[in-house]
């Protein structure tokens, strides 16, 4: 490192670093270092003249020392000819694909521990020189003018041989090129498009026209081979479309989005690479390879930040989930009257379903049990409930708004504000027939077993200390059931996710035919039923999944209080309002009272928290998942304000009479891959 007073004074400090320049027998460490502060010194502002002054000034010494200037550019000429570009142009800023944990693990490492390419790598110039974000954006930001008349005072713009350069570039589209073959031949990409031998004959095409670049060594020969390049990576670039777009039809594969990234990205550097090899005049050839090396620096920072690791891995998955999760709740938005008639007696079953549960409950709570067996005891009887509903096709309204959002945001995504509206009509008086058919139910229920059980037995149901402790429980102000039910929703939340991944796995691996080909099932069930039994298996296994991990992480959140000491418990509108009727009923001298009165402004406070967190939650996950922004859902509100305000009835009963097979303007959307490091990913409309 050169002394500190010496080198950030003002001109002077330019004659002497540049008559300190390497020479051709200098070492390549101290060629590193040499050029590492020449740029850290560049890149300082000047008080009095802003970013490129001290730029400025190396351009105004290089042309007042025509020596000097040409001198530079040899350095720059020669540092590039002895260096191993091989890695930096293949591997740098390219997506890696390993498994979320080792990978988050590899760039934790890399920030404790920065990894040192090896001597005469050009990433090894590249990390001491720009390894910096700041210098990094300071050189993007370098003006054109600035960096043609670097060109000029170098003599750089009369240098048009490069050919240590070329071939490795050559090399490297060659060696792209193999890779983006392997890629798209891969047996799981092979799979989608196995029908389709044109795309598959793209791939091929690409790797032949890459290794025919790779070994011409004349300018002439390469250049005559552009053509033909652009052509195959065009045909390719269509074909990663079509696998992603078929693959959006069925399942979403976290493996395969990141493989044809990774391909797309190959594409986009041998595009980059192809324009360096493209017959131009010098000065076009030096502003094409700086926009390549800030591209260069910028995507290898990216590729080290943990943030963006997390992002885009959250994202992916929150595309696995939406995509089944929407086409789920499609089924629980009713049109016309059948349908909302029988949403609604569907959600009296499930309403039944839970009173049952909650009977149950009751009388297991009666015996005192240790945490862990009260969670499976508790845990038990809830999936059973769930897995019930769920077989006999009755349904929870609390497990509506984790997929009925997914469903309204591929509506967002149309930009259709009438289908939008209408959609929102239609989620709306569906999920408060649920709410109502659930509660219509269980309260009924709750009521009429108090009453027979007295009417029976001449005692109460519930002792005056278990119904004055459930009436408490649900008091807004003495007890913390806001915060419960928002716990409980949050659960329902991740139910719905949970039902999503299911759905994708379910059909991502083709369980039907998996099933049918179990050597117990074959063996306990007729040939000509055996499919039959395994499509239905596999269609009830996401829903029956979800029901028993629902059940017990419900069961798990009093559990978690009484062992942690948190604020931690379950308020579930259902269960909740079934509880305080009972306990209304088994005393029906606190119904007037404050008490009773607090507890059921409790329960309609449960029923509002869950809906609202379950749904707010899933719609910020679907809408992250469909690559919109989260701010693109609040215009939306002051319009559905107004239409509420205009057509208040229509958010309560289907008052336009509309036809029951109506259907949700849902746009078919292929995943979006997370942002790769050649811009955004593209999106096209399903083809398969």
């Amino acid at each position: 490192m050169f002394p500190a007073p010496i080198i950030f004074n003002r001109p002077p400090s330019i004659g002497f670093m540049l008559a300190h320049a390497p020479v051709p027998e200098t070492p390549w460490e101290e060629r590193a270092r040499w050029w590492a502060d020449l740029v850290e010194y560049l890149a300082e502002d000047e008080p009095d003249g802003g970013a490129y002054a001290r730029f400025d000034a190396l351009l105004a010494w290089c042309g007042q020392h025509p020596e000097e200037g040409g001198s530079l550019g040899a350095v720059l000429k020669s540092s590039l000819a002895i260096s191993e570009p091989g890695r930096t142009l293949t591997e740098t800023g390219i997506p890696i694909r390993p498994t979320l944990v080792a990978e988050f693990i590899r760039r934790f490492i890399a920030k404790v521990i920065p990894p040192v390419a090896e001597p005469r790598e050009l990433e090894d110039l590249i990390d001491l020189s720009l390894g910096d974000s700041e210098r990094v954006a300071w050189l993007a930001r370098l003006p054109a003018d600035r960096l043609r008349r670097f060109a000029e005072v170098t003599g750089l713009d009369r240098t048009s041989e490069w050919p240590e350069l070329r071939q490795d570039v050559a090399v490297a589209i060659g060696v792209l090129a193999a890779r983006i073959c392997a890629e798209g031949l891969g047996d799981e990409a092979r799979r989608t498009i196995h029908d389709d031998h044109a795309s598959q004959g793209c791939f091929l095409r690409l790797s032949f026209v890459g290794a025919e670049m790779a070994r011409h060594t004349d300018p002439a020969g390469q250049a005559g081979l552009l053509p033909e390049l652009e052509e195959a990576v065009a045909g390719c670039d269509l074909t990663i479309d079509r696998i992603v777009a078929r693959m959006a039809q069925h399942a979403v594969s976290a493996d395969l989005v990141y493989r044809m990234q990774r391909a797309r990205c190959c594409l986009g550097r041998i595009r980059q690479l192809a324009s360096l090899l493209a017959p131009q005049s010098n000065v076009q050839a030096l502003v094409l390879a700086h926009a390549f090396l800030v591209h260069l620096c910028q995507t290898r920072n990216e590729q080290d930040s943990l943030r963006r690791l997390i992002a885009e891995h959250t994202q992916l998955l929150a595309q696995r989930i939406v995509l089944h999760a929407a086409s789920t709740g499609k089924t629980y938005i009713t049109g016309g009257y059948a349908e909302w008639r029988t949403m609604l007696s569907a959600a009296i079953g499930g309403g039944f379903v839970m009173a049952v549960a909650l009977h149950a409950k009751l009388a297991l709570g009666l015996a005192t049990y240790p945490d862990g067996i009260a969670w499976l005891v508790f845990g038990c009887t809830y999936a059973s409930a769930f897995a019930w509903m769920h077989l006999a096709h009755w349904t929870l309204a609390t497990k509506q708004p984790p997929v009925t959002a997914a469903a309204l945001a591929q509506c967002i995504g149309t930009g259709d504000q009438g289908a939008i509206l209408d959609l929102v009509r239609r989620l709306v008086r569906s999920q408060l027939a649920s709410v109502l058919g659930n509660l219509l139910a269980v309260c009924s229920l709750g009521a009429a077993s108090a009453v027979l059980w007295h009417a029976a037995t001449g005692y109460r149901l519930l002792s005056d200390s278990m119904a004055s402790g459930i009436l408490i429980a649900h008091d807004p102000l003495g007890s913390g059931v806001v915060l419960f039910a928002a716990e409980t929703g949050v659960v329902l939340y991740l139910s719905g996710l949970l039902n999503g991944w299911l759905s994708n796995q379910a059909q991502g691996r083709n369980l039907a035919r998996s099933f049918a080909r179990n050597s117990i099932l074959r063996y306990a069930v007729a040939p000509e039923r055996r499919d039959a039994w395994a499509a239905a298996i596999a269609r009830n296994l996401p829903g029956l999944g979800t029901a028993i991990v629902l059940g017990f992480m419900l069961a798990a959140l009093p559990v978690i209080g009484a062992i942690t000491g948190l604020p931690c418990d379950l308020r579930h509108v259902t269960i909740s309002a079934g509880s305080v009727t009972m306990a209304l009923a088994s005393q029906p001298e606190t119904l007037p009272s404050g008490i009773g009165v607090a507890a059921m402004t409790g329960v309609i406070l449960v029923g509002a928290i869950n809906i609202l967190v379950g749904f707010t939650c899933a719609l910020f996950t679907a809408l992250r998942a469909d690559g919109q922004p989260i701010r693109s859902a609040f215009p939306l509100l002051l319009h559905i304000a107004s239409d509420v305000l205009r057509r208040p009835f229509a958010y309560l009963v289907p008052v336009d009479r509309k036809p029951d097979d109506s259907t949700i303007p849902v746009p078919s959307k292929q995943p979006v891959a997370p942002s790769s490091p050649e811009g955004p990913s593209r999106r096209v409309e399903s083809t398969g």
